[in-house]
């Protein structure tokens, strides 16, 4: 089975949702993965730290799932982190959180699909598009607007 190594972005308070991805992910067996993302209680004090830490796990992961819901375009780790995703030419999968799919998507996750980046995929709370985005298949649901 492939291993995926994966760095989940997503603002703080959605945290139930990124546990219930992890878990979606997991109870459906697609690919084995290793998980690098941060969470609220890293140690990191400064701006700079801050951004070391995120900067390390995303060199290590292959992809960067952006988990979205309402607020999480406001959230400027989120969009640093989807900036520096593509500067080193990473996969980045935006998931709405399910039922959240007239959320409004991040500026830097726009600003990316409106510049053609290759590696890049937009999908809703579903098992198979989620596990299809990671695996590389590009793809872009507006949502409900």
């Amino acid at each position: 089975m492939n291993s995926k190594n994966l760095f989940f972005s997503y603002y703080f308070k959605h945290k139930d949702s990124y546990d219930g991805i992890i878990q979606l992910l997991k109870n459906r067996g697609y690919f084995d993965f290793k998980n690098g993302s941060l969470d609220e209680d890293n140690d990191a004090k400064t701006e700079n730290q801050i951004k070391n830490d995120i900067n390390a796990q995303i060199n290590w992961a292959g992809t960067v799932v952006v988990v979205i819901g309402p607020g999480t375009y406001t959230r400027k780790w989120v969009n640093y982190e989807i900036d520096y995703a593509a500067e080193k030419s990473k996969r980045v999968v935006g998931v709405y959180l399910y039922g959240q799919s007239s959320s409004k998507v991040p500026a830097s996750l726009r600003k990316l699909k409106n510049e053609g980046y290759k590696e890049l995929a937009l999908v809703r709370w579903n098992s198979d598009s989620i596990v299809s985005a990671i695996r590389g298949t590009n793809s872009w649901d507006e949502g409900d607007k």
